[in-house]
């Protein structure tokens, strides 16, 4: 059975807005780089990782980061940053302190409404599972024996439905259906049955 799921400098030049849009390129092309290895993985059925020389690198900046901004929250690098700093780091499972470290300032940044409550459930279970724990959320999958992804062991079962709609995600039955009608076309995009297709993996 294999686990699926793995689904530079800093500058300080805010806008005017707030934003620092130096600091959000960078994070969603290392989001792009991330995402594109992974890809290829999936489209080999291979199992899926990054190279050690790349997930040194982003643990690198992404501590840089970290300890420079905190959580680079909606304010700072507009959802589309933000998304991409949380995908960067669910990915560090070398780097379980950083996980951590980033989930709990997290929760408070989706408290204020500046992060994503479904980006905090996916880690959640990630940093759980990562410590040989039980995830809460069910996010995170493997492969059965027949090739059918199920859900890795979950921590309360009977719960799990009411624990996701606390954070705005589907059932886990339907969430079950989704992983499992996984396709990836010529170009690369990702479909979820008759859904759109995404290049978002988690």
């Amino acid at each position: 059975m294999k686990t699926i799921l793995y689904l530079t400098f800093i500058q300080l030049a805010l806008l005017s807005s707030g934003r620092n849009q130096k600091l959000q390129s960078e994070l969603l092309q290392m989001r792009a780089a991330d995402q594109k290895i992974l890809l290829d993985q999936m489209k080999a059925n291979q199992p899926q990782g990054l190279p050690d020389t790349m997930q040194t690198e982003h643990r690198t900046k992404l501590w840089q980061i970290f300890r420079t901004y905190g959580y680079p929250d909606y304010d700072l690098v507009d959802t589309a940053g933000a998304d991409a700093f949380y995908l960067l780091v669910q990915h560090q499972n070398k780097d379980t302190v950083l996980q951590k470290a980033v989930l709990s300032a997290m929760r408070e940044k989706v408290k204020q409404g500046k992060a994503s409550p479904q980006n905090m459930a996916y880690l959640t279970d990630r940093t759980l599972f990562d410590t040989g724990n039980l995830q809460i959320y069910g996010t995170q999958f493997m492969q059965d024996s027949m090739g059918t992804y199920v859900p890795l062991p979950m921590a309360y079962p009977n719960r799990v439905d009411s624990l996701r709609q606390t954070v705005g995600l589907a059932t886990i039955a339907e969430y079950i259906q989704m992983i499992n009608s996984l396709t990836i076309d010529s170009t690369g995009n990702i479909y979820y049955g008759n859904k759109n297709p995404t290049t978002s993996k988690k």
